[in-house]
């Protein structure tokens, strides 16, 4: 068994936002230590990225990082009122995941909609097919 130090996406602090912390896992190889840490508690299970790298170390290193997160108020939490009690300790570490769009799009990306004089045709391909009259198009305000 070799020793592995895991860095990954732990939850709990908030809606899209994600604090990284590092394992200390003992594992056959790297591929095992990162699945082995996925399922630690408070880490980002259902992310694809959760796992951000995975280092063999020695053990030294290993028991070192052991230590740190015996200590770690993050990892002594059992509520959200621990939690807040601890929230300007960790707030440095807390990483914004959400991904935000600018409202002031351009009038080009909104979709098409057509017209067949005042009635509005759904399915502009199926139209022109049955029916050979212009299609007038309106952009969507």
């Amino acid at each position: 068994m070799a020793y592995f130090e895991v860095c990954a996406k732990c939850g709990h602090v908030g809606n899209g936002r994600y604090i990284n912390k590092v394992f200390a896992v003992c594992a056959s190889n790297a591929r095992e230590a990162a699945r082995a840490a996925r399922f630690f508690p408070r880490v980002k299970h259902h992310k694809k990225d959760a796992i951000t790298y995975v280092h063999e170390i020695d053990e030294a290193r290993y028991l070192e990082i052991w230590e740190i997160n015996e200590h770690d108020p993050y990892f002594k939490c059992h509520s959200n009122q621990d939690q807040r009690l601890i929230a300007s300790e960790i707030e440095d570490e807390i990483v914004d995941d959400r991904v935000y769009h600018d409202d002031d799009e351009d009038e080009d990306d909104s979709p098409r909609v057509y017209y067949s004089g005042k009635t509005k045709v759904k399915k502009p391909h199926k139209y022109h097919k049955y029916y050979e009259t212009r299609i007038e198009s309106v952009w969507v305000a």
